[in-house]
């Protein structure tokens, strides 16, 4: 027998033992796109919420509350979720390691470090949303409110700071969820609690109660959430595990989370210091500049529903196979989502300007050309998600909070420049360019991570971005004439048909990009 003749022979018998292998990557594969899709449309659901919420009942707050007490209650909102943000880093940090010991199967490890954690959050808290309970008055007055609102807001100030603290502690519960794929669970309870919200509102305006009344339905709102999650979280530790890590365990925890606190508190800063800005430097175009802003970011949340499941499932598999096995996942995932992202945007950007414009009781177009702008800087910040995710499972959480320094930097400094010569649309306009700093500082630092991974500019579809642009704004044009004209309805009606005009342009830009039986496969995968 020649060394060819037992070299083919060697073939012939390992051919058999390859194909259970690629079967076997398949089948991986498969389950962690279906994972993926599974965790994301349950996310998903939840987001819409307050999208469907806020499309309703935008337009009744407004007219109910007044104006200047919807002004304070957007900016009072908005101070709560920079509240959010003073954990310590605790909340996404203790994600990232919960995703990796689930990965692991180590639930003793999980319990421990979630005790460990929940002291010390409860700890923190008191000292930070102690002190805002305590300044409310100072910080209520900082932002110009009338003697006539003034202890209603201060009111709704503090109830909102305890439901912060309560929140971040029942966080910690809701990663052990997270990181086991319970998506279905956390998302439902949001779910429910946008209807306690929607229906909240409805009672407390119609009887008169304002401010005072509105944060009554956030105490409800906390409750119901508290008392679905937590005990659900129960069955996915381990009693063995009750007790705390050791020091020098927390030392290494914390030397990872300051800086995700302090990465965390700048691009908080650089996502909606918008509002809180105009609110300090114009307060009378804030009834005009937030509905437009909050708009936009909702529809920055949407998309960002996949995050939770790609960190969960690229933290399970860099616990199991180590991260260098873990790049390819990571480029395939962040080339769908990069290409999501083009097109969400793309499409969105025109029907936010006209949409928002014919849903919203408000002289002008401002709000509109609010909404689009802000969308558009939301792009910069969204692209490099994953990546921005990758450096978190890394341990190089300075990356990011290098970033949101340069973000909010930038937008500061440019909406002082420009906010007295074109008003609160200098603040937009601000956003954009540093978002867009910020994004470039990213691209650069790919190559310095421990193992690099594909930056997300080289997925993007720049040409069929701006063709879906183009088409969506001539579709959605011509739909809200139609509306002013008095031949469709406006309000909230008016800015789902402007929504359903943008989806030609979405159905072309899908069709060439990902391919529609491609996107209908990843939908049909969501249910199995």
């Amino acid at each position: 027998m020649t060394d060819d003749d037992g070299g083919a022979r060697d073939r012939d018998e390992d051919a058999p033992e390859a194909s259970p292998d690629r079967s076997a990557e398949e089948g991986g594969r498969r389950g962690r796109a279906r994972a993926l899709v599974h965790g994301a449309s349950w996310q998903l659901l939840a987001q819409l919420a307050p999208l469907v919420v806020n499309l309703a009942l935008t337009p009744y707050v407004i007219t109910k509350l007044g104006v200047v007490a919807y002004g304070l209650f957007l900016i009072a909102s908005t101070l709560t979720q920079f509240l959010s943000q003073f954990d310590g880093g605790i909340g996404r940090s203790a994600t990232r390691y919960f995703a990796l010991y689930a990965g692991q199967g180590d639930r003793r490890a999980a319990t421990r470090l979630l005790t460990s954690l929940l002291v010390c959050v409860i700890t923190l808290t008191s000292v930070t949303l102690g002190t805002v309970f305590v300044l409310a008055p100072i910080v209520v007055d900082f932002f110009h409110a009338p003697p006539d609102l003034e202890q209603d807001t201060i009111f709704l100030v503090r109830v909102l700071t305890i439901t912060v603290g309560v929140a971040l502690a029942r966080n910690l519960f809701s990663g052990v969820l997270n990181a086991h794929h319970r998506f279905r669970l956390t998302a439902s309870t949001i779910l429910l609690g946008y209807v306690v919200y929607a229906v909240g509102m409805l009672v407390v305006l119609e009887n008169g109660y304002g401010l005072w009344g509105v944060a009554w339905i956030f105490v409800v709102q906390q409750i119901l959430a508290t008392v679905t999650l937590v005990p659900s979280a129960l069955p996915l530790l381990s009693a063995d595990g009750i007790g705390f890590v050791t020091r020098a365990e927390l030392r290494e925890f914390f030397a990872f989370a300051w800086k995700v606190q302090l990465a965390g508190l700048l691009n908080m800063t650089g996502l909606q210091g918008a509002t809180l800005i105009v609110g300090r430097m114009a307060p009378h175009d804030v009834p005009v500049f937030g509905p437009g802003s909050t708009f936009a970011y909702q529809l920055r949340m949407v998309p960002l529903n996949a995050i939770a499941p790609l960190q969960s499932m690229l933290g399970q598999s860099i616990g199991r196979r180590g991260a260098p096995d873990t790049v390819e996942i990571f480029a395939r995932a962040q080339r769908i989502w990069v290409i999501v992202i083009g097109g969400w945007v793309a499409v969105g950007a025109p029907a936010a300007y006209f949409g928002v414009n014919v849903w919203l009781p408000l002289p002008g177009e401002e709000a509109g050309l609010v909404a689009s702008l802000m969308l558009l800087a939301h792009l910069f910040a969204l692209l490099p998600e994953p990546l921005g995710l990758w450096c978190m499972l890394l341990e190089r959480p300075e990356f990011e909070m290098r970033a949101g320094a340069i973000t909010v930097t930038l937008m500061l400094t440019l909406s002082v420049l420009l906010v007295p010569l074109v008003g609160a649309v200098g603040v937009a306009l601000a956003t954009i360019v540093a978002q867009m700093s910020s994004f470039s500082y990213r691209l650069r630092m790919v190559s310095r991570l421990p193992v690099p991974v594909p930056g997300p500019l080289r997925s993007v579809p720049w040409t069929r971005m701006v063709l879906a642009a183009l088409l969506s704004f001539l579709c959605v044009w011509g739909m809200a004439t139609l509306i002013r004209q008095g031949f469709l309805p406006g309000r909230g009606i008016g800015l789902v048909l402007c929504g359903a005009a943008a989806a030609p342009a979405m159905a072309v830009y899908v069709g060439t990009t990902l391919g529609l039986r491609r996107a209908w496969q990843l939908i049909r995968r969501r249910g199995r």
